[in-house]
Parts: structure tokens; C-alpha cells; sequence
């Protein structure tokens, strides 16, 4: 009776041991950028940004497409010599254009944390997926 009591305490002390250390972000506040088609503005993100250990940026966040529907979206970014070099994640549905998913790939200069971006994703309105590219200008903004 003994063993069957101590094993599951041995196996609970295991598991806690076993947990991993936090490690130690620094918050740097919302960080918004506008979003531009042929200098056009398309949408808008607004992201908490967050360093990890070790130079890693987390981004969380909305997408606002500027018509009131708003989406989650998150990433993650990366200081590479004078560039910021960002990725993006969202996806959601909208009356306009149905259930869509993307990735943004975005190239800024750290001076200015403004520059260009590329986009692939796939979009549906009940029928066939559509996939779709495009591109163009981001610009660091003042959040509303």
C-alpha cells in the first residue's frame, strides 16, 4: 500500500520539478502601422509588442480592415542589421470577403519602422478557396 501512495507523490514532484523557468520579456508598449495599396490605406494593425530573451519580438494584437471589423492577429519579428524583418498572422471572416487567412511578410528599416510588405492568403465565400498576393507601403502610425 505504501508504494502505490509514494509513487503518485514521486510522479506529482516529477511533474512540478519539471515545469519550465518564465523567462524575462520586456514590454514596449502598442506599436500601430498602416497598411498601404498604391499609397492607398488598406488596413491597420495595432500589436503589444514584446522582447523576449535573446533579441525576439512577440507581437499581439488586432487587424482593423477600417469598415469596423476588427480580427485578431499576432507575429513575430526579428532585428537583422538596420532592418526589421516581421511576420504576421491573421485570418477571419467578413461580409466583403468571406473566411480569409494571410501572412504578411514585412521588410522595415529600424530607423523609421516603416517599409514594404508582401501578402499570400486564401480567401472563400462558401465556394472554391481563392488564393491571392499582394503588396505595397507600411507605415508606423499613432495609435488611435
Amino acid at each position: 500500500m505504501k508504494t502505490s501512495l509514494s509513487f503518485p507523490a514521486l510522479f506529482g514532484l516529477l511533474m512540478f520539478s519539471m515545469i519550465p523557468q518564465s523567462h524575462a520579456e520586456t514590454y514596449h508598449g502598442d506599436f500601430c502601422w498602416q497598411v498601404l495599396i498604391n499609397e492607398v490605406p488598406a488596413w491597420m494593425y495595432q500589436f503589444g509588442i514584446y522582447q523576449k530573451d535573446g533579441g525576439h519580438y512577440a507581437l499581439y494584437g488586432r487587424e482593423d480592415n477600417g469598415l469596423g471589423e476588427i480580427t485578431a492577429a499576432h507575429g513575430n519579428a526579428a532585428i537583422v542589421g538596420n532592418q526589421v524583418k516581421m511576420t504576421i498572422q491573421g485570418s477571419g471572416h467578413t461580409e466583403a470577403f468571406g473566411a480569409w487567412h494571410e501572412t504578411v511578410s514585412a521588410v522595415l528599416e529600424a530607423a523609421t519602422l516603416s517599409g514594404t510588405w508582401h501578402a499570400l492568403g486564401v480567401t472563400t465565400d462558401g465556394g472554391a478557396p481563392r488564393q491571392f498576393h499582394s503588396n505595397g507601403n507600411i507605415r508606423l502610425i499613432a495609435c488611435p
